[in-house]
Order: C-alpha cells, then structure tokens, then sequence
C-alpha cells in the first residue's frame, strides 16, 4: 500500500466518496476517532463540503491554521473527523466562520451539518469508560477519546459538554422515554424514542427498544430527553 493512502475500495463504510475513477484515497492519521469511523480532515472538506476543489487546496488552509475541529486549531490534514465533532472553517480577513456539525446520513455515512454559533459551543459525548482514579475521583472516556472528571455519568450515557471550558453542562441518560440517534446498521441517521432496554449478560451485549427496531447498545447514542440538546436535522 501506498504510504499515508488506501485503496478507494477498501475506504471505511463513512466515507461519502466515489469509489469509481482515482484509485487511492487518503489514509487517516492516529488521533480521537478509529479510521473505520471518521474521514480524514482533508477528505471532509474536498469530498464532502466540497469548499474545495483539491487535496492541494485542502492542504493549504488547513496549514494556515484555518480549521478547527472541537474548538482547537488543526494542522494535521489527515487529522481524524468523527461523529458529533464540531468543525469550524474561519475566514480572519473577512473575519467570518462557519460552523459545522459530523453526523450520520441514512446510509450510515459522515456528513456535515451547518450549525450556529450557540450550537457549535456544545458537543455530545457518548460515555465508553468510566474508571476511579487518584485521590477518589471517577473518570470518563468518551467515544471521541476525551477524559473528564464525572461522578454521575454512567457508562452508555451521554454528557454534553462546553468545548472551550470542557466542562459537563447536563447528563443525558440511557433510559426509557429519552431520544437516541441510531449510529450503525439500516437505520443509521434516525432519532427515535427509546421504548424498552433488554439487560445484557457475559456473552451479550445489551438490546435496546426503539419501537419496532432492536439494536444493541453500541449503535445507539442518547441526544435528549424530550428533543435533542443539540440541532441534529434540518
């Protein structure tokens, strides 16, 4: 394989690119998403935002310090972008910025949606780990990667957070009656209410109701109580 691409026919499911024509795409970087799950910085914004036309291009503003992802500058171009990420395109001569939100469209691929200012402070984060560290304190890991200090929160919740301070604003609970966002299989890109949860055990893993869908706990990702805490469709 060629160093720092991959074979357009074996790019993860997420990527909305055509596997037809070049034969190479680009190859995402280590950083806070797995490959299989985000496109690379560079990708999202030639092949998906199309705010422009070339990889060149790409490169360029995004080596300029242009582009930020969750509120930090990214230089990287093959920085990983995933889902619920916060992606910011600035303009200082213009002095204007863009905000822009990763979710999934129904076929289970990365999209970007436009989001405004007060949208784009905020960020959802799905709770993997949850570990006691020194002096007491109970740690989180979410599905981006980031680590916070949280008591409440309990693994398969959501937090959604501050992305300047990185502080927990509300814990949104896996529970009866809360809204998810389906991020894997046929349904992937739906929000629905969550109608039952069917307890796991040591060989599987938890099942949860959203009306007539059954799906396992890993593809669904609660977003609110009553209606999503964040803007997830038009």
């Amino acid at each position: 394989m060629t160093k720092g691409f991959r074979k357009k026919l074996n790019a993860p499911r997420v990527r909305n690119i055509q596997r037809k024509g070049t034969k190479w795409t680009v190859k995402a970087a280590p950083g806070p998403h797995p490959a299989e799950e985000s496109v690379p910085l560079k990708v999202g914004l030639r092949d998906i935002l199309k705010v422009v036309k070339t990889g060149k291009e790409a490169e360029k503003i995004i080596k300029e310090g242009k582009i930020l992802v969750d509120n930090k500058t990214i230089k990287e171009p093959k920085h990983p972008v995933g889902f619920m990420d916060v992606l910011t395109i600035t303009n200082p001569q213009k002095k204007y910025q863009t905000d822009y939100r990763a979710l999934y469209d129904l076929k289970g691929r990365i999209e970007f949606k436009e989001i405004d200012k007060k949208d784009a402070k905020h960020k959802l984060g799905k709770v993997k780990n949850k570990n006691k560290i020194k002096n007491g304190k109970t740690q989180i890991t979410l599905h981006d990667g980031k680590t916070l200090i949280e008591e409440k929160a309990n693994k398969g919740d959501t937090v959604k957070i501050t992305l300047q301070e990185k502080k927990v604003e509300k814990i949104i609970e896996l529970k009866k009656n809360n809204l998810a966002y389906i991020v894997s299989g046929k349904h992937a890109g739906e929000t629905l209410k969550i109608t039952g949860i069917t307890p796991g055990a040591m060989k599987r893993e938890a099942l949860v109701e959203l009306g007539e869908i059954k799906t396992q706990k890993r593809n669904v990702f609660v977003v609110g109580e009553k209606t999503p805490e964040i803007k997830i469709g038009e």
